[in-house]
């Protein structure tokens, strides 16, 4: 007995395993009313022995492989009717005719798993020759079926037992990395308008896990200065399926405010809008770190007080709009020129700017003397001229 493969499917399968082994026991108990015999096996057939999944009317929990009927029957093509094992070359120097418990009728049906694989047999077995007809067969056969779907069963219910072990594993994995990162999942179901939140969501929002939150609710928790942006982005993001991601506030029920960034998508279903998933992430620190670098660029670390930096950044020089120059400043070529305060140091602040801008200099001695002097000449020439057209005004 030196097939492999099925003797990995039988170890796979972990048949042992079953704790309500009562379930086969019935079935042999039916098996044995039904035709009339003192014992009843449901064999799996191993390597080196076999062992019996149910049994009725013996003690035996398993045999040497060489004793087994069921090794035979479970490698044939179909069910197996020895009429007398004493008869057959096969059996008649087996212990289990020879001695306790004398079988002499045997008849069985091979039992196979789900892919086909023989795991074993439903067998029947009298100490009496000829016990068996082979009409008892159908009826027989009609047991193994039931034991090969409650072997099925329980394979597939192991199968879902792992998946679901190795599910509560990889959440667990999940959970954690969520908790490490600050990051949770949603998703909002748009036929039922249920909102679904992971763990380290209930934890951002400071809600306990027992609450399940409206979409209202979920809403009002944010700052009412970004509730009509959320509803904005959800709306769209419904309509044309567009992802967003935006940051916002909220305000826990304890009061303690919170930055986060939300980022979220649609999910289609047969060309459907299904729902909306997506994640929060707590990024509070990362914006009060933001907040205290631009105060820090603009401020005063000791007095808080703006600093020398912010002072001597130049004002924008953009061109005034209509009827700004005449409010600001009121300049005009060739005539008196009238300013405000404000109008002088934003036509200062321009003109220094502007291309071609020299600063003026001081006035020296040499310069002053000579203006004085030139002063003086147009002074004396205007006298001159003023005398002149009196004197000609009189009839000179």
């Amino acid at each position: 007995m030196k097939d492999d493969p099925r003797l990995d499917a039988s170890r796979n399968l972990d048949l042992g395993a079953i704790a309500d082994r009562e379930l086969f026991s019935r079935i042999t108990l039916l098996a044995s009313t039904m035709l009339g015999c003192p014992i009843a096996l449901l064999s799996v057939v191993e390597q080196d022995h076999q062992w019996f999944l149910g049994r009725t009317g013996t003690d035996l929990v398993e045999t040497k492989i060489g004793d087994s009927f069921c090794a035979f029957c479970m490698l044939g093509d179909g069910p197996m009717l020895v009429p007398d094992a004493q008869f057959d070359t096969r059996f008649e120097g087996n212990s289990l005719v020879t001695g306790a418990p004398f079988i002499r009728s045997y008849l069985g049906v091979p039992i196979r798993g789900d892919d086909g694989v023989p795991l074993g047999a439903l067998c029947c077995i009298s100490d009496k020759a000829n016990a068996f007809r082979p009409d008892q067969i159908a009826p027989l056969a009609m047991l193994a079926e039931l034991a090969e779907q409650s072997i099925t069963l329980h394979a597939r219910t192991q199968a879902l037992s792992l998946a679901n072990a190795a599910l509560q594993q990889s959440s667990q994995i999940f959970r954690q990395a969520e908790c490490a990162a600050n990051v949770g999942s949603w998703r909002l179901d748009l036929g039922t308008r249920q909102l679904h939140w992971s763990d380290q969501v209930y934890a951002i929002n400071g809600l306990p896990k027992s609450h399940v939150p409206s979409v209202a609710e979920s809403v009002a928790l944010y700052a009412p200065h970004d509730r009509s942006m959320v509803v904005s982005r959800m709306e769209q993001l419904i309509a044309d399926a567009r992802p967003f991601t935006y940051e916002a506030s909220i305000l826990r029920p304890d009061g303690e405010p919170r930055r986060i960034r939300v980022v979220g998508e649609r999910v289609d279903v047969d060309g459907k809008p299904d729902s909306i998933a997506g994640i929060i992430l707590d990024c509070t620190d990362e914006h009060m770190r933001n907040v205290a670098l631009k105060r820090a660029a603009k401020r005063d670390r000791l007095t808080g007080l703006y600093n020398r930096a912010t002072f001597g950044q130049p004002p924008r020089c953009s061109a005034p709009r209509s009827g700004q120059l005449r409010s600001r400043c009121s300049i005009s070529t060739g005539s008196r020129t009238s300013m405000t305060r404000s109008g002088i140091l934003w036509a200062t602040e321009c003109s220094r700017r502007s291309p071609g801008y020299c600063r003026p200099k001081p006035p020296t001695a040499c310069s002053s003397r000579a203006g004085a002097a030139t002063s003086s000449r147009y002074s004396s020439r205007r006298r001159w001229r003023s005398r002149r057209s009196r004197h000609c005004s009189t009839g000179c």
